[in-house]
């Protein structure tokens, strides 16, 4: 699947993914991380920069993820627009459990409370 505008994979278009040690997120690509990391399971927070609730919940995600070690992507629908439209993305924040590879979903929550974001990193430690 091919993003329309940029001609490349969906997999490879830059995200962010949220590095806790410098407490930054950096450019990447989904399939970057996956392979080799976490027996290739990642969580997937997919969020709008003007989405009230993915705000509130942020900071607990990325609790859940020091935690865990369990790579946290998050991913901008409104700048993946096309990545979004894959994951039948209908509100945020919702996340995915991803293993292997971008379209290999495993579990999917939709809403930002603390217990769909501990179910997520439950699954997502139980598939290592």
């Amino acid at each position: 699947l091919l993003h329309r505008d940029l001609k490349t994979p969906i997999s490879l278009l830059p995200i962010r993914r949220y590095d806790e040690q410098s407490r930054r997120s950096n450019n990447c690509s989904i399939n970057s991380i996956l392979p080799d990391t976490h027996g290739g399971v990642a969580v997937l927070d997919l969020y709008a920069t003007w989405c009230g609730p993915c705000k509130q919940i942020a900071p607990y995600v990325h609790k859940k993820n020091k935690e865990s070690g369990i790579p946290l992507i998050s991913i901008d629908v409104d700048k993946a627009g096309d990545l979004a439209a894959k994951y039948q993305i209908e509100a945020m924040p919702t996340f995915l459990v991803v293993k292997s590879k971008w379209n290999n979903v495993i579990d999917r929550v939709v809403g930002g409370g603390q217990g769909n974001v501990d179910k997520v990193y439950n699954k997502a430690i139980q598939s290592k």
